[in-house]
């Protein structure tokens, strides 16, 4: 190979160099999923863990509640390709008189601390008598509520109510969200109970 060729070959690196560079980027506008340079699209699924959000003898006593973050994983279509939300939520211990089933997991109300009607972030009220005043429900009885600051949405966690042609518990009594909270999905291992997923679904 002669000289001339050699410098002409030499020459032709940074051009097909620039030409990668440019074609990277647009390349990444019209797949949004795909990483620099990997002309492959990930898989559509995101491993998710259980996660612990209470030990049983924390709940042992009637209406006993624990709040807890649950961290969500999605799908995002984008190079970091998924997304991480965290959902605030709540355990809490149901008498036995309320409970129907026969698991582990049916002595437990383990809801979404996120108000269906605007996504407002929503209470436990332990006391009926401030159900009654600041929730302006008076028909409250003489158990713990859940209730809404924003548009004073009342929930009955011993209430039953109709969702999609099945019962679900947290019944609206009062306010304006359209339906009960939705609910985590529960297991109990031995002593410790976890979340391995939630209802899906957003705000009305």
């Amino acid at each position: 190979m002669d000289r001339r060729k050699i410098l002409q070959a030499l020459s032709a690196v940074p051009v097909l160099g620039a030409l990668l560079a440019f074609m990277s980027p647009i390349y990444r506008v019209l797949r949004p999923t795909a990483k620099a340079f990997e002309f492959t699209r990930p898989v559509d699924r995101v491993d998710l863990q259980a996660q612990r959000v209470a030990f049983v003898e924390e709940l042992e006593e009637d209406w006993a509640t624990i709040d807890f973050v649950y961290r969500q994983a999605n799908v995002e279509y984008s190079a970091r390709g998924q997304q991480i939300s965290s959902v605030p939520g709540y355990i809490t211990r149901i008498p036995d008189r309320y409970v129907t089933g026969d698991s582990p997991e049916d002595r437990y109300y383990c809801l979404q601390r996120i108000c269906p009607h605007l996504g407002c972030t929503f209470n436990y009220v332990d006391q009926a008598d401030d159900v009654r005043n600041e929730y302006n429900f008076p028909q409250a009885e003489d158990h713990p509520y859940y209730a809404c600051p924003c548009h004073l949405s009342v929930y009955d966690p011993v209430g039953i109510a109709e969702v999609d042609g099945e019962d679900a518990r947290g019944k609206v009594v009062s306010g304006p969200a359209p339906r009960p909270p939705r609910r985590f999905i529960i297991e109990v291992r031995g002593n410790e109970i976890y979340v391995s997923g939630m209802e899906g679904g957003g705000i009305a």
